[in-house]
């Protein structure tokens, strides 16, 4: 009990200090991911998308590791957004049926994209069209059932979990998206990224991408894909009667 009690205390919202903590040991993993110390991984690309907010709050806080950022005022300061509050209110998530009408259970209210249901799973079977129109969710979703995947390998979240332990799979998970964190993501940013594919590679001088930041977008269209029939890039199209991806003006 007490080293529950103290795991709960250091939670790094518990406090001004925490927080300071959290920030000043992220900025610092940042430095070292951008100096080629440390491979890139999803922990590395969040830690750069975040780090104009994350100086600005270590400026207000009084932290040498920002003292070349002017301090900001408090109006000036960013939300700090916790859990499923994180999802901007302008992005759609995709799920299996399971999470079907929970919509107006997130914070943010956002548009949940889930796969069609029948009314008799055991009895009844999805259709060819119905298979084939839920290409896109499932591309979509392939790169978060990975991350699934890698947080259940975690020994604490296999087979049958003993009473003792259920108070601390809270902690189990966190550690175990930690883990999941130091991975490289099975699918890169796509049209909003702000860094080229050779980020990835681990170099210092990779390729910055400057762009104003673009709303969702329909699950049924990417930028990250070929078109079948002229083999170019750009934004292609999901075709649900032929399963395949093209330019608007290759395919009709």
């Amino acid at each position: 009990q007490e080293q529950r009690k103290k795991a709960l205390r250091n939670d790094p919202n518990r406090s001004g200090k925490r927080k300071l903590l959290q920030l000043e040991r992220l900025q610092k993993l940042h430095l070292l991911y951008e100096r080629g110390s440390l491979k890139k991984c999803l922990l590395s690309y969040y830690l750069l998308v975040t780090e104009d907010q994350r100086l600005k709050l270590l400026s207000w806080m009084g932290s040498g590791l920002a003292s070349n950022i002017t301090k900001p005022s408090l109006d000036e300061l960013n939300e700090l957004p916790l859990r499923l509050a994180k999802i901007p209110r302008d992005c759609g998530v995709g799920g299996d049926k399971g999470f079907s009408g929970i919509k107006y259970d997130l914070p943010n209210c956002n548009e949940v994209v889930t796969p069609p249901q029948i009314a008799n799973s055991k009895k009844e079977r999805l259709s060819k069209d119905q298979i084939e129109s839920e290409v896109p969710i499932t591309t979509v979703r392939a790169p978060c059932e990975t991350v699934f995947k890698r947080v259940d390998n975690e020994a604490v979240m296999k087979e049958k979990v003993p009473y003792w332990i259920i108070p601390w799979l809270p902690h189990g998970h966190a550690l175990a998206h930690g883990e999941a964190n130091l991975c490289r993501p099975l699918r890169f940013p796509g049209r909003n990224s702000i860094v080229g594919d050779d980020y990835w590679n681990n170099k210092k001088k990779y390729t910055r991408i400057s762009q104003p930041y673009q709303a969702g977008h329909a699950i049924s269209t990417s930028t990250r894909r070929q078109c079948k029939k002229c083999k170019q890039g750009g934004i292609v199209e999901f075709c649900s009667t032929c399963s395949k991806w093209y330019h608007n003006d290759c395919h009709s």
